[in-house]
């Protein structure tokens, strides 16, 4: 979903860039709110093996978090 600043010849006007810059960083802060998510499972039990119920739950709230952001 690449998208260029400026379509045609025309450059988009500031409220336009206003909103995609809000929408940039609402999928930023989601991003982040994931890796911190997952990160936090596997810094709890970094031995764990992939049946380990904790980082399989940070898995599937993460992947939840990333369809409700679309």
């Amino acid at each position: 979903m690449t998208r260029q600043i400026a379509v045609g010849a025309t450059p988009p006007s500031p409220a336009v860039l206003e909103v995609r810059i809000r929408e940039l960083e609402a999928r930023t802060a989601t991003l982040a709110e994931v890796v911190r998510l997952l990160t936090h499972a596997l810094e709890s039990n970094p031995m764990a093996g992939p049946g380990d119920t904790t980082i399989n739950t940070a898995a599937r709230k993460a992947h939840e978090i990333l369809m409700a952001a679309r």
